[in-house]
């Protein structure tokens, strides 16, 4: 589990603009999905926002300002975009995010980042969030589960020739 909060900018006001980035991935490709919880505490009075971005390629980059989303170029879905009072889902929520859209399979990245405005103890925004339970499942075999599937279908079918052959000898 992941946890952040209000006190990601220190004392005072500012935008929170924390990432969680993944190893990169290779071959991600439409209809590969990535799913996740997030909750906030019950009652918050302070709104979150988390966004999941995904950048193709290799790069980490998150850029100089609080604002830029460097190589993340690719909103895959945000929680609160609005940064809304009783907008963050208050008991764990589970998302769901399907690729789509991709002309090839690509090699790339997907990054968690808490992107609050007027956030911190002196903010109007920002509590805490927590992001747990994340997966990523591959819409296509990997080659070797593919290899293997096709070796035992030509096992089965051989087994089942024998069994004919020795039934008419019989």
């Amino acid at each position: 589990m992941a946890v952040v909060n209000y006190t990601s900018v220190g004392s005072g006001v500012g935008t929170i603009n924390n990432w969680l980035i993944s190893p990169l991935i290779t071959g991600l490709r439409n209809g590969d999905t990535f799913s996740f919880y997030t909750t906030t505490t019950p009652n918050s009075e302070y709104p979150d926002r988390l966004e999941f971005r995904m950048s193709t390629g290799s790069g980490t980059g998150v850029g100089s300002s609080t604002t830029s989303v460097g190589s993340f170029t690719t909103m895959l879905l945000s929680v609160n975009p609005t940064v809304g009072v009783g907008g963050y889902p208050e008991d764990w929520t589970k998302y769901t995010v399907t690729l789509s859209g991709l002309s090839a399979p690509i090699d790339g990245r997907v990054a968690f980042r808490y992107f609050v405005p007027n956030g911190g103890p002196s903010g109007d925004n920002s509590n805490i969030i927590g992001v747990d339970d994340f997966s990523y499942v591959s819409a296509v075999p990997e080659p070797g589960s593919f290899t293997m599937l096709l070796a035992g279908v030509g096992v089965l079918a051989g087994l089942q020739r024998r069994r004919r052959k020795a039934g008419r000898a019989a």
